[in-house]
This record gives structure tokens, sequence and C-alpha cells, in this order.
């Protein structure tokens, strides 16, 4: 498996179906992200730029994934292939106390 970072440009202006289609994306977006195959997804401040790294076989297989997102149609990006990612820092819990 690899895993590859993409660059997406969105629509600097939403137009009404583009906003109706975002509760579909978030949807997607997490359903991915409990598959494995999206491992984190960022939006820019200024809401025209995502980020996003997947874990796939092949970039025909990113192209898949990113086929199947309801945003599509109005995404532009490019595909990078990373050599390694590192991981977000895990969560520690604070030791327990039985007092």
């Amino acid at each position: 498996m690899n895993q590859y970072m993409i660059e997406i440009e969105l629509p600097r202006i939403f137009d009404e179906e583009f906003l109706a289609t975002v509760p579909k994306q978030v949807e997607q977006v997490s359903l991915f992200i409990a598959q494995s195959k999206i491992n984190s997804y960022s939006l820019s401040l200024s809401q025209s730029k995502l980020w996003t790294t997947i874990t796939a076989d092949s970039e025909m297989e990113v192209l898949e994934i990113l086929a199947s997102l309801p945003l599509y149609k109005w995404m532009t990006f490019k595909i990078h292939n990373l050599m390694f990612n590192y991981q977000t820092k895990p969560t520690i819990f604070p030791p327990i106390s039985l007092n």
C-alpha cells in the first residue's frame, strides 16, 4: 500500500447545488476514514483548497476514490505519491487514579 497526498482546488464561489452536496461529502469522507482509505482531510480557511492523504495500491485506485466523492465534479487536483507520512501524535491518557 502506498500513501498519496492530494491537493484539491475548489471553486471560489459555491452555488446552491455545491452547498447541498456538502453533507453527502462529509458522510462519504467519514466512511472512507473509518475504512482507513482516507487518513487525513483538511480544508483551508479560505475554503478554496483541500488536502487529503489516501492509502491505496495505485494512483488509479486514488482516482477511483476521488471520483466517488460527491463534490468530485467541482474539484481539480494534483496527486503526489509520498515516500512517507508522519502520523499525528497518539493521544496519551493520564494514569488512572483509584483515589
